[in-house]
């Protein structure tokens, strides 16, 4: 569900104006997404009532910024 929403996301973006939500690495693997995704959760527990791709979308932001990287 978390490499889907996040594949969707890319795509809708792919080609328009806007700045990206988030970076993921190329190489990034869905069990990667899925910590990112459960580290937050469990960070943000009163979150977790929210539609889950609202949710995983914030764990993504919060898991791989933009900008310069290391």
């Amino acid at each position: 569900f978390v490499s889907g929403v996040e594949e969707s996301i890319r795509l809708l973006h792919l080609g328009t104006a806007q700045d990206p939500m988030f970076c993921t690495p190329e190489t990034v693997t869905a069990s990667a997404l899925a910590d990112a995704y459960v580290r937050y959760g469990a960070n943000h527990k009163g979150e977790l009532r929210d539609p889950a791709a609202e949710v995983v979308l914030h764990a993504l932001v919060a898991a791989f910024p933009c900008g310069k990287q290391p």
